[in-house]
């Protein structure tokens, strides 16, 4: 049977417009005549198609007249809204018949925004002139007259090549998506008939995989086929319906197909009468519509409603290839892992968000690499990464007027951004305009919550500071024109222009720029007015915003090229009165090159009140989006990344160049700034930088300026004449604009709109800054005061706001001169609930308010792997939630290059210090390998030894003051002064081979505390090695004393403050730094108690980590929570689907917390989350006795560890004795080593549940890396949690005297029931003695276990049991030692009842 046809790919353009003849033009008058509807009783258009989802198709216009009208001589005509020609006349003729109507077909029909169609009768006079998606002007019928618009639109993304715009009786016009009334008056209802009833067959149906085949087409395209599966979503939204193979594995071919029917079709009605959860059964043609499988629907029959859907396929950082996303065409996904928003264009159009796996965004090739081979090798390796986020409708919301999904006022979603989570609705992996997206089942609005973002990429209230006596600037002003209608572009209207011209002011008044060179300003000499008409009135309205006379204009020379020469738009100048004033007229280059093509560079040189010199040059090359005419040899887009107009670009650079070396009297500083329409390394680009002139955003890393089709480069450049370049102070891109959705522009989505600078423009602005007066020379000293801390670990809560008030009182000290605040690393990880429940989150947002300058890099930042540091936390500063650089100089990628930032520079008080941060060698045993595959940890002390070499070499960056933050320090219970450091340590290594340039060491990891002057190695004098502690509870305060004019360091002196005994509140009264950590701290305080305020279980009495007698936490000594902790490991094994584990262990360091009985003995879910925050997998490894009686070795660490013991907590089936004075290898006695009472075989195989990291061979347990690991789909506080919910209240004595020095405990154990002959169902009393102390006895009654019961002090315990289920006979009667092994029977006898 023949079907509607699918629509195409919607074209990326409006088809061109073809300039006819002027077929009705005129005199152009000044002023645009009033709009012209049709006379009454006058034939008029009634009817329009222009515009549908893919290829337009069925274009046609309807002209309604009274029947017996003749319409010989009378023209249709279409009529572009950019510019006003008219095209594609087309003449009527003949009477109208009995229907009222003329249809005339009128393929190409333009897509508006806006566009228009005349109507003109035999005459030639204009009787209709009418337009949609907006009011334009048009020369007609001898004059210049406005449009009327009809108000409706066709948005090319919903409705059907089968709807139309139809006009009522009324004169109004309405919209009609998918159904027509062409050949008829309008207001004739269309009736669709109700689909046929279709039942559900057994016979005949096609797998929905043999429908999507393994290839990226069905291997059974138009073929008829009857489908069954469950529908995952409805056709709300998109139209078509998603079905999906219940009882189908994933594997090579996708297990669902979308099911699509044109609108106002029966196929359409039925799909629309599905909902979720359906079982259904389509019959339909296979087809294949922009490259996506469908069922064109004949019938659907529900099968049954309510049915569970399948179970979506879990998806880690969606970036695959084509054909692995093909297995997943129209499949239910969760998406996980990390996503960076990298594009923003259709958030207020379409609700789309383009993401890129991973924590960068996509990158303009030739941005990164030369065009051609490495550019299309580049582009080809990341667009696996991209995959858009929608919402789950074909709305146009801005033609709609709809909210967008994503996104608020006040909460811009920016490139830059990341996903912090997918919310509740589900996705499906759909395929359609060009694009893979993540669609939602549920249509995500601003009421129904589909996915959130962080603010990776906040918006700030300026640029960086670049420094220097002058700042310029390039900013593009997005085509601000004060003139409208005719070929002016911007703004529509008067209120466009005051909200366009608002957001520009606001932006350049915010620069902090002196002189700013501006592109796409009206110039109105092409449009017939003064050419700086435009520019003065853009300068007064920053005046006006300023108050004073803060601004003026660079005016037009007297020396132009023709009007006819100049494009519509220009380059121009401002500056700020006072700081600059223009030294002769400006040039404007006339050479032929720029006509026609681009618009021409404007020069003028500035001079300061100190009486230096520098000149500006604007510039707007040629655009990429077309080929120059007339045309030169490679101008057409070769595919290397340049796009079009290449061979143009590269002429306009060479001519720039002879353009400015012809300038009389030109200054040597001289600055080339504006939209170069050029990435960075493209090659008109390569053509300055030949020449000598530096790409300032390149060589200061300034930052990206434009984001075109989900890639992020930079268009706009300022390039330094070599004398200029030696002055440059600093440049930064201020990201206000690219990065920002359309919906905030003054002609986006008006709720968003707000007059402030961000999307001022699409391109951001380029700040730079210039020291142009010599500097004075430095004299005397200054004294900075280095604050510093280590192993904070998320103690907010305990020590967040003492902190701020300590380092905020240490500020406004008068006696030194200024302050850096540095960390030396753990700074997350390893944190309490309050913290850690939000994946420390809260501490980070506590350090950033703290103003924390720079931190070390500790293994606990590694806990949660490489990319979640380096994306959601961050380690540049900016991109992440850290706004302070994390430094790991001795962290190197799998080429052996570094793989974190090595070092920091701070200018404090004049004097250059910098920071190398280095991390414990020890790392890579330490955090789980997964997660840091491909990262080698070298030696720390000749990383810092290489950074400190290159920062005092003379070249390139350099210090006065060089600290070292070492993620390292003395051992535990190592004795460190002036004259004493522990040898054959790491510690040693940093403190004796440290470079003598080094100053400071400030260290951490061993949560020590010391200040001690040590000698200088090979040198003269003395250094401060400090360490604070941990957990906030001290800071490290090196006062540094500095020749100003040398940079030498005079002096130093080192101690350990006290936390501030200031009371809180005025704490908060006084510091605004103070207040803003307190609410954050409270904030998070909030949080934690409403989710981990829940009781989950009881302690008899405290349960604790091993402690020394001073206090501190000791690893070396086996306590009565790793013995709980390893318990619950083996309870987590038995909760999951595998073979239980038949003992259990952990390491000390992953206790982190106490369980204590405080009031009550009650355990809250925060309480015990604090003690395992790892969130590390519970795993079973199967290791061999032989592996296992190492991996207790191994608790004796290597030589140069931190701590030269760890003891391993463990479960209660797993006792050995050891001897502490044999030789290294054999001091875990063998023969006493039991495994639930069985001596350790050391050819058996044993299953061991414990965490990840210990697995992996963490804490340098290497031989457990040797066996076997099966994940158990549980954390370890899964296991925790479960315990403590089943078992409590827990006493402290269950889990100790595990580990002995000596034998396990003598034999003669009993088992005494009560009764000796009973039925099934008693109930009987039992009583054991002479087994081990507080262990667990398993009772069994032939081979079924009945009870479970805990010895006493003595061995002996007592339960009542319940007789199983079985036949009369006798049977024998077991108790078991788990610990001991031990066993004693007894002879029961089952009598019937």
């Amino acid at each position: 049977m023949p079907r509607a046809p699918h629509p195409a790919a919607r074209p990326a353009a409006r088809a061109a417009a073809a300039a006819t003849a002027a077929l009705l033009g005129g005199a152009l008058l000044a002023a645009p005549a009033a709009a012209v509807p049709a006379p009454p009783g006058s034939p008029f258009i009634s009817e329009i198609h222009y515009d549908n989802p893919g290829t337009d198709a069925n274009e046609r216009v309807e002209v309604q007249a009274d029947p017996g009208t003749d319409l010989t001589g009378w023209t249709l005509v279409g009529v572009n809204g950019n510019g006003g020609a008219t095209y594609s006349p087309k003449a009527l003729s003949g009477v109208v018949g009995e229907s009222g109507v003329v249809v005339v077909d009128f393929p190409g029909l333009q897509n508006g925004a806006p566009d228009g169609l005349a109507l003109l009768d035999a005459s030639g006079a204009l009787v209709e002139f009418l337009s949609y998606e907006g009011v334009f002007s048009a020369s007609l019928g001898g004059a210049t007259v406005t449009s009327t618009d009809i108000g409706v639109q066709e948005d090319g993304a919903t409705g059907t090549a089968d709807g139309s715009l139809q006009r009522g009786d009324d004169g109004t016009w309405r919209v009609s998506p998918s159904t027509n009334s062409f050949g008829v008056r309008n207001g004739e209802e269309v009736v669709t008939p109700p689909p046929p009833a279709a039942e559900c067959v057994t016979d005949g149906l096609t797998a929905i995989t043999a429908v999507q085949g393994t290839g990226p087409t069905s291997p059974l395209e138009g073929t008829d086929v009857v489908v069954q599966g469950v529908v995952t979503k409805d056709a709300s939204g998109l139209g078509s319906v998603f079905v999906q193979d219940p009882d189908a594995a994933p594997g090579a071919a996708s297990t669902a197909v979308v099911a699509f029917a044109p609108q106002g079709s029966t196929g359409a009605t039925a799909l629309a009468g599905l909902a979720v959860g359906d079982l259904v059964q389509v019959a339909g043609e296979v087809d294949e519509y922009q490259g996506q499988t469908q069922v064109s629907v004949d019938a659907v029959a529900v099968c049954a409603t309510g049915v569970d859907l399948p179970e979506a396929v879990v998806v880690d950082r969606l970036s695959a290839t084509d054909a692995e996303r093909e297995q997943l065409e129209s499949m239910l996904v969760r998406p996980t892992g990390t996503y960076t928003v990298t594009e923003v264009y259709n958030l207020n159009r379409f609700g789309e968000v383009a993401l890129a796996a991973g924590d960068e965004v996509l990158r303009q090739a030739t941005d990164v690499v030369a065009p051609g081979d490495e550019a299309r090798a580049f582009e080809a390796a990341q667009r696996d990464r991209q995959v858009l986020l929608d919402d789950g409708s074909s709305t146009n919301l801005a033609n709609a007027g709809a909210a967008p999904a994503y996104g608020a006022a006040d909460d811009p979603v920016r490139v830059g951004d990341r996903v912090s989570g997918f919310g509740d609705v589900d996705y499906v992996l759909d395929y359609r305009f060009d694009a893979w997206r993540l669609q939602p089942t549920t249509v995500v609005t601003p009421d129904v919550a589909g996915a959130t973002f962080d603010d990776a990429n906040p918006r700030t209230a300026a640029p960086e500071e670049v420094g220097g006596d002058l700042v310029v600037s390039s900013f593009n002003v997005l085509n601000y024109f004060t003139t409208f209608g005719g070929e002016a572009r911007g703004a529509s209207d008067a209120a466009g222009l005051v909200r366009q011209e608002a957001k520009i002011v606001a932006a350049i008044n915010a620069l902090g720029a002196d002189v700013v060179g501006i592109q796409e300003i009206e110039n109105g000499a092409a449009l017939g007015e003064d050419r700086d008409e435009a520019l003065a009135t853009l300068t007064a309205a920053l005046n006006e915003a300023t108050g004073e006379e803060t601004w003026a204009y660079v005016p037009s020379p007297s020396v132009l090229p023709p009007v006819e020469d100049q494009d519509v738009i220009r380059n121009a100048l401002i500056y700020r009165v006072g700081a600059v004033e223009p030294v002769g007229e400006s040039v404007v280059d006339v050479d032929e090159e720029w006509v026609g093509r681009a618009r021409q560079p404007l020069a003028q040189t500035f001079v300061t009140p100190d009486g230096d010199e520098v000149m500006a040059v604007v510039n707007h090359f040629k655009s990429k989006g077309s080929v120059p005419s007339p045309a030169r040899p490679g101008d057409e887009d070769s595919g290397d990344g340049q796009g079009n107009g290449n061979a143009t670009r590269v002429a306009e650079a060479e001519r720039l160049l002879e353009f400015v070396d012809g300038i009389e009297d030109a200054p040597e500083d001289v600055l080339l700034l504006g939209d170069f329409n050029s990435y960075t390394q493209e090659d008109p680009l390569a053509v300055l930088a030949a020449a000598g002139w530096t790409d300032l955003g390149s060589a200061f890393d300034a930052g990206d300026t434009y984001v075109f089709s989900g890639r992020t480069g930079s268009l706009d450049h300022v390039f330094a004449s070599p004398s200029a370049a030696a002055k440059v102070t600093g440049a930064d891109v201020w990201n206000i604009n690219a990065v920002e959705s359309y919906g905030y522009q003054y002609d986006g989505y008006r709720p968003w709109y707000a007059a402030d600078p961000y999307r001022a423009s699409d391109h951001d602005p380029v700040v730079v800054g210039l020291g142009l007066a010599g500097a004075e020379e430095p004299s005397g000293t200054s004294t900075i005061n280095l604050l510093g801390f280590n192993d904070f670990h998320g103690r907010i809560a305990e020590a967040g706001v003492a902190l701020a008030g300590t380092v905020e009182e240490q500020r406004a000290r008068e006696d030194v001169d200024g302050t850096l605040l540095v960390s030396a690393g753990d700074n997350i990880g390893a944190s309490p609930f309050v913290s850690s429940v939000q994946q420390d989150a809260p501490t980070l947002e506590v350090l950033d308010e703290l103003g924390l300058d720079t931190s070390a890099v500790g293994n606990h930042e590694f806990d949660r792997g490489f990319d979640d540091l380096t994306g959601r936390v961050g380690v540049d500063g900016e991109s992440g939630l850290a706004a302070f650089p994390y430094l790991g100089a001795n962290v190197y990628d799998a080429a052996g290059e570094p793989a974190l930032p090595e070092y920091s520079l701070h200018e404090v008080d004049g004097v250059t210090v910098g920071v190398i941060g280095v991390v414990t060698q020890e790392t890579a045993s330490l955090v789980s390998p997964s997660g840091i595959e491909g990262l080698t940890f070298g030696d720390p002390v000749e990383a810092a030894n290489r950074v400190a070499a290159e920062l005092t070499d003379g070249e390139g960056d350099e210090a006065d003051v060089l600290v070292l933050s070492a993620h390292e320090g003395a051992p535990d219970g190592a004795a460190v002064s002036e004259g004493e450091v522990p040898e054959g340590t790491a510690f040693q290594r940093i403190v004796e081979e440290t470079d003598p340039a080094v100053d400071v060491i400030l260290n951490g990891h061993t949560h020590q505390e010391y200040a001690v002057q040590v000698p200088v190695p090979g040198g003269e004098g003395t250094r401060p090695v400090v360490q604070a502690g941990s957990y906030g509870a001290a800071l490290a305060s090196v006062e540094i004393e500095v020749d100003r004019a040398s940079g030498d360091v005079v002096a130093t002196t080192a101690a350990l403050l006290p936390l501030t005994e200031t009371p809180e509140a005025d704490l908060v009264a006084t510091y605004p730094v103070v207040a803003a950590v307190a609410e954050t701290v409270a904030a998070a305080e909030d949080y934690a108690e409403e989710v981990g305020g829940e009781v989950i279980g009881s302690v008899t009495a405290d349960i604790t980590r091993a402690f020394t007698a001073e206090g501190r936490e000791d690893r070396g000594s086996y306590s009565a929570l790793g013995g709980l902790v390893a318990d619950t490991y083996v309870y987590g094994s038995e909760l999951a689907p595998g073979e239980p584990a038949d003992l259990g262990l952990v390491n000390p360091g992953g206790l982190r917390a106490d369980l204590l009985y405080g009031e009550d003995g009650q355990i809250t879910l925060a309480e015990a989350n604090a003690v395992t925050p790892f969130a590390n997998d519970l795993v079973v490894v199967t290791v061999t006795g032989e592996q296992l009686l190492r991996v207790l070795e191994q608790q004796w660490q290597p030589a140069g560890a931190s701590r030269p013991f760890l003891a391993l907590g463990t479960s209660e089936e797993l006792t050995w004795s050891y001897d502490p004075a044999a030789p290294a290898g054999s001091r875990i006695i063998a023969s006493s080593v039991r495994v639930s009472g069985e001596p350790l075989d050391p050819s058996a195989t044993y299953r061991v549940a414990t965490n990840s990291f210990l697995a992996s061979g963490g804490d340098n347990f290497t031989a457990f890396a040797e066996g076997t690991t099966e994940l158990t789909g549980l954390i370890d506080f899964d296991s925790f949690e479960a315990f403590l919910r089943e078992n409590s209240p827990l006493s402290p004595e269950d889990y100790t005297d595990r580990v002995t020095v000596g034998e396990a405990p003598a034999e003669g154990p009993t088992v005494v029931p009560a009764a000796t002959t009973v039925r099934t169902g008693d109930r009987v009393a039992v009583e054991v003695t002479g087994f081990a102390a507080r262990e667990a006895v398993v009772l069994t009654v032939g081979g079924e276990q009945v009870g479970r019961v805990r010895t006493d002090a003595e061995g002996a315990g007592s339960t009542t049991v319940r007789v199983p289920k079985a036949p009369a006979g006798t049977y024998p009667g077991v108790a078991r030692g788990v610990v001991s092994g031990l066993e004693a029977t007894v002879e029961i006898t089952v009598v019937a009842r």
